[in-house]
């Protein structure tokens, strides 16, 4: 998960970036139930 944003955070660094019309921000995350989220926060 964290390869894959630093991935996406290097390519909106390259000189092929400024041609881009519009940059869609990503939000990656991972699915977790109630109960998991809850059980995460110690």
């Amino acid at each position: 998960l964290m390869a894959f944003q630093e991935l996406i955070m290097q390519l909106r660094e390259t000189k092929v970036s400024k041609y881009v019309v519009r940059d869609t921000p990503m939000i990656v995350c991972v699915y977790k139930g109630v109960e998991d989220i809850i059980k995460s926060l110690g």
